[in-house]
């Protein structure tokens, strides 16, 4: 599931800025143990790596790029977002579906936090987003049985 990586990425950057805040030197040996602690922060020692693999970092190219800063952010937030809306959808069945298709019609027209609230949610609150990760966990369960 792309949003376990994307997450790595995103505390991987966080930790890069944070970094830079306290003034270390960030020679690539440096830079790579913080992508490993990252990394390592979200697969625990469910993966076994190859020693090559701490350098996986250097082949995003947005890590270099001006403006990209959590280019990788977006990508946790609208997997979570779609898995808690299609629990949602899961839970109203057919009476979600209408609020489903004016949140797809408002496109980017409308914030997250607006559209979010049009279907009944708050982004803020934790439980939209436990709803997502419990869906998240569905999915890896239904995997695992096919295995």
């Amino acid at each position: 599931m792309v949003t376990f990586q994307v997450s790595a990425r995103v505390f991987f950057e966080q930790s890069l800025y944070d970094a830079i805040e306290e003034g270390q030197f960030l020679d690539g040996e440096t830079v790579a143990k913080l992508w490993v602690k990252a990394r390592d922060k979200i697969y625990g020692d469910s993966v076994m790596w190859l020693e090559a693999m701490k350098w996986e970092w250097t082949m995003k190219p947005h890590y270099y790029m001006a403006n990209y800063r959590f280019y990788n952010y977006p990508y946790v937030f609208a997997q979570l977002f779609v898995f808690a809306l299609y629990k949602l959808y899961k839970e109203q069945g057919k009476a979600f579906v209408p609020k489903l298709k004016n949140l797809l019609a408002a496109g980017s027209s409308r914030s997250p936090r607006t559209l979010a609230s049009e279907v009944g949610f708050d982004i803020s609150d934790e439980k939209f987003w436990e709803k997502g990760m419990k869906q998240a966990e569905e999915f890896i369960d239904m995997l695992e049985k096919t295995m």
